[in-house]
């Protein structure tokens, strides 16, 4: 496999286009301005915004001026002024909650191959737009997290995991990825914790030696190798060192990453899309005999702020780079995608279509998942024990129904990468 480097500060104009197989292109509501009659993109006019904050300082201005000429001020009156700065203030934080940036992507990746995903060709490397200003990482280069110490304890739990003297094909599913798998060993950056031992407990009754066979959603043997706060960089370093070795060859690989890209590094969709399929390339690479499973982005309940652009939603960034990823896998055999979304999502969550200007056509656009509360923790970013059950249960569905149905599976995994037909 070639490795791909991303020149961060090379001009999008001299970049070499994607080459890819031609395709019919299809509209993403969340990924362009809509087109007038000839063509052509449209640019409205943006309507005159009044900033709620600087009227309420004008308000306070105001009150400190009267304050000084008559040197007292009525505690009705000043209640007053400082309800109505109150509610201007929250109402322009609630507003800046629920705007979003436009999601804009380079190409249709949906049916490209190992050789055609090049970042280097990305519209934009960070979430807010542009190049800079934000921490994300190149998901084309393998990076360790050695100054943690917590991060390098965990990794040193995981390949000890993964070298453990068993069969080659013991494992049914190996799952590698970000936080929610390392809490299957009941371990948050290596270290145990109490609040989630009942987390591993329901992993060894299903996945590990504690299942009763008779059971029959305890047919599979499962291996769980996760680092909290992990992106996309860390997971590859990971793979390349010790995690996928030699004598580990499940029939499934098992793919959770994503989120933090996201929500910590603020890496735009289109290079958080491009990182987790090279990273299912990657595998298919050396792990020919195996089928690819990538997980949806898990969904969050969270606004990051990013470099003065206030806050942004996650909810739509995440369902954009899931639909591309659905259609990724629809396009290729053996590589499937897993879409987790309703196991925490009521379904009757409003599908954000459109602009993200907080508002359609007069109303509200919710731009935060409808998350069912039992399934999460009370930060809504965290899985609860009743989340993993649920997760856990479909999954350990879906693979059964991946390695015995012949339908789904089709026959050994080829040596290149397919196109389904």
């Amino acid at each position: 496999m070639v490795q791909i480097k991303m020149d961060k500060s090379k001009k999008k104009s001299s970049v070499k286009p994607l080459e890819m197989e031609p395709i019919a292109k299809q509209a993403d509501p969340l990924n362009s301005d809509e087109e007038g009659t000839n063509g052509s993109a449209q640019s409205p006019q943006e309507p005159t915004v009044v900033d709620p904050v600087a009227v309420a300082m004008n308000v306070w201005n105001l009150a400190a001026a009267y304050a000084c000429y008559y040197r007292s001020i009525s505690v009705p009156l000043a209640s007053i002024l400082v309800a109505l700065i109150v509610i201007l203030t929250l109402e322009h934080i609630v507003h800046k909650a629920t705007e979003h940036h436009k999601i804009k992507m380079a190409g249709d990746y949906t049916r490209s191959y190992n050789n055609d995903l090049k970042i280097s060709n990305v519209d934009h490397w960070c979430l807010e737009g542009g190049d800079t200003g934000c921490k994300c990482d190149d998901v084309t280069e393998a990076i360790p997290h050695f100054e943690n110490p917590g991060w390098t304890k965990a990794f040193g739990l995981n390949k000890e995991l993964a070298e453990k003297p068993v069969p080659s094909d013991y494992y049914d599913v190996v799952f590698v990825g970000d936080g929610s798998v390392e809490e299957w060993n009941d371990r948050v950056r290596g270290f145990h914790l109490q609040r989630i031992a009942n987390t591993k407990f329901f992993w060894n009754k299903m996945w590990g030696d504690d299942k009763d066979f008779n059971d029959p959603d305890a047919q599979l043997d499962g291996l769980a190798l996760g680092i909290a706060d992990d992106a996309i960089p860390h997971l590859l370093w990971r793979l390349e060192n010790g995690e996928m070795n030699e004598n580990l060859n499940p029939k499934v690989w098992w793919i959770v990453i994503g989120a933090n890209d996201l929500r910590l590094g603020h890496c735009s969709e289109e290079v958080v899309l491009l990182g987790i399929l090279l990273l299912a390339e990657y595998i298919h690479h050396h792990k020919k005999g195996a089928y690819v499973v990538i997980n949806s982005i898990l969904p969050q309940d969270t606004s990051v702020r990013v470099h003065n652009k206030g806050k942004f939603d996650l909810w739509p960034s995440i369902q954009s780079v899931n639909r591309q990823l659905k259609k990724f896998c629809e396009n290729h055999r053996y590589f499937h995608f897993f879409d987790a979304t309703d196991i925490f999502v009521r379904p009757s969550s409003p599908k954000v279509k459109g602009k993200q200007k907080g508002k359609q056509k007069g109303k509200e656009v919710n731009t935060k998942p409808d998350i069912i509360a039992k399934t999460m923790d009370a930060d809504k970013l965290h899985l609860s024990l009743h989340g993993h059950k649920l997760w856990m249960k479909a999954i350990n569905d879906f693979a059964k129904d991946l390695i015995y149905d012949t339908d789904l599976s089709d026959d050994a995994a080829p040596d290149e990468i397919e196109t389904r037909e």
